[in-house]
């Protein structure tokens, strides 16, 4: 019974990582001041960066200035 104890932990644990995770990257891509926005607000305004976002978070800043009735994404399919 002890390992089944230990194995139902961990099964909690890896939820409570993945809804930790999806309000993480919710919180960067959703909402008016939400990051990638401010991030492309600044290299508007002229702002040089010596690296680019990753290509999956691009697609995220792409979706930031819709409607959320527009919006979709992988993030809500697992």
């Amino acid at each position: 019974m002890l390992f089944a104890e230990a194995l139902e932990e961990v099964g909690r644990r890896i939820d409570q990582a993945q809804e930790s995770y999806h309000t993480a990257r919710k919180r960067l891509t959703d909402g008016r001041g939400n990051l990638l926005r401010q991030v492309e607000m600044l290299r508007e305004l002229g702002a040089e960066n010596s690296k680019d976002l990753p290509e999956e978070m691009e697609g995220d800043l792409a979706r930031a200035d819709l409607p959320d009735s527009q919006k979709t994404g992988s993030d809500d399919a697992s």
